[in-house]
């Protein structure tokens, strides 16, 4: 009965990976014949015209080596990765998201190969020379970043912004605020003119990044080597974290969003900002493109003013699975997308090149956008995400942001159930140990 059991576990397994590969139509990862990549993007997006580019470089570089380039849905990836991975038929590079929770997991279980030496070699520690690029991409044998060995490579970042509507601000005689003081006065006029300022969502996880970008605002240097990297004692009784708190409440107390916020969903947050219902959106600049094409009014973006930090980091990791065949020509296809070809592909369609030259974009709201990237790169201002440091911290935050959104709770509680989860997780850590 157990040898039957173990069967129809290995035989799922099996299933489960041609499903999500799609191998059985396509090559096989042959050695030295075949290259098999797995990425997460829309064809249409910066990133998929940037990397359909890359495969065509490839392919004239190697016209020997088939190439398969199939996209999977980052959820079942995400969560089948251990599945996927321990099996003999696996990609030879693919695209997975970082962080301990991410990359970190799969290279402390052996599952993602070192790519330090690939690093040396191909001096992708000079192109990606920003400590805040690097961050993301090495990982300690606990899974931890920040230190250790390389075990992803990215190509494209991402930030939090403030996005508005310039025909309604030049209708109403508004300015793009340059301090806090200016936003705040900002979202007051607004509301006086009998429009919701903000266009926001709480069900899902934009309001997380609201929090937390007023959270940053008075942030230390230090933050991201303490709470994000577990380097030192976070200290959670710091004013920054209640006043930062109590901000992100009032944001929703004072009318700036709609009072439905919890029910708001992400795509829910966007059509009331590309309606014109709202004139104002902080969210990521994953919005970019989309509104560069469905935005039917003149828009721009800015960044939050004053702030000593802000959450952003690389985007997804290109990743090589230790069971990889063809590891050589991986890394190979890795380096195209960090030429500056294909990067400048990925700016020029609204994406976030950190290998690219902002000079070369033509489109001057696209060219400012990824400058403003760069500088909080080079600044080492890119805080990363607050749900990055253990598993499970996404969901319990998601919650805690609920809380803040409907003050259902005081910002002094919010931050102890926070300390709470973070401590806990530290404790379950072996990086804490």
């Amino acid at each position: 009965m157990k040898l039957k059991r173990l069967g129809i576990i290995a035989f799922a397994a099996s299933a489960l990976l041609a499903a999500l590969s799609g191998c059985a139509s396509g090559p096989t990862a042959e050695d030295g014949k075949s290259l098999v990549i797995w990425n997460y993007e829309d064809e249409s997006s910066a990133m998929g015209q940037a990397w359909k580019r890359a495969v065509e470089v490839f392919k004239e570089e190697h016209p020997d080596v088939k190439v398969k380039f199939a996209q999977q849905a980052f959820t079942s990836t995400k969560t089948n990765a251990q599945v996927l991975l321990s099996g003999n038929d696996v990609p030879d590079v693919m695209e997975f998201n970082k962080g301990a929770a991410g990359a970190g997991q799969l290279a402390s279980q052996g599952l993602i190969s070192p790519l330090t030496d690939a690093v040396e070699k191909y001096g992708w520690d000079k192109t990606l020379a920003s400590p805040s690029l690097q961050q993301l991409s090495r990982y300690t044998t606990d899974g931890v970043p920040g230190d250790g060995d390389w075990y992803g490579i990215p190509n494209y970042g991402e930030y939090i912004l403030w996005y508005y509507n310039k025909d309604f601000f030049a209708e109403h005689g508004l300015q793009v605020p340059t301090t806090r003081a200016e936003l705040d006065q900002l979202l007051a006029d607004i509301k006086g003119l009998g429009v919701t300022p903000v266009a926001a969502s709480a069900k899902e996880f934009p309001y997380i990044h609201t929090w937390f970008q007023y959270v940053l605002q008075d942030a230390p240097a230090d933050w991201v080597n303490c709470y994000q990297l577990l380097e030192c004692k976070v200290d959670f009784d710091a004013p920054y974290w209640s006043e930062g708190t109590a901000a992100a409440e009032n944001l929703v107390k004072d009318g700036y969003t709609s009072p439905n916020i919890t029910g708001i969903t992400h795509e829910q947050m966007g059509v009331n900002f590309l309606s014109g219902k709202s004139p104002l959106m902080t969210s990521g600049s994953w919005w970019f493109g989309r509104l560069k094409s469905e935005a039917k009014f003149d828009w721009d973006a800015f960044a939050w003013p004053e702030q000593n930090l802000n959450q952003g980091s690389v985007g997804n990791l290109w990743v090589v699975p230790t069971k990889a065949k063809n590891k050589d020509l991986a890394y190979e296809f890795i380096d195209i997308t960090l030429r500056p070809e294909i990067q400048n592909i990925l700016g020029e369609n609204g994406g976030l090149p950190i290998a690219g030259d902002p000079s070369a974009i033509t489109d001057e709201r696209t060219a400012k956008f990824t400058t403003t990237f760069q500088e909080l790169a080079n600044s080492n201002r890119l805080a990363l995400y607050p749900d990055f440091p253990f598993p499970g911290y996404f969901e319990e935050l998601l919650k805690d942001s609920q809380s803040v959104a409907n003050g259902s709770k005081t910002p002094e509680e919010i931050v102890d159930i926070v300390q709470k989860f973070y401590e806990d997780g530290l404790k379950n850590s072996t990086a804490g140990k």
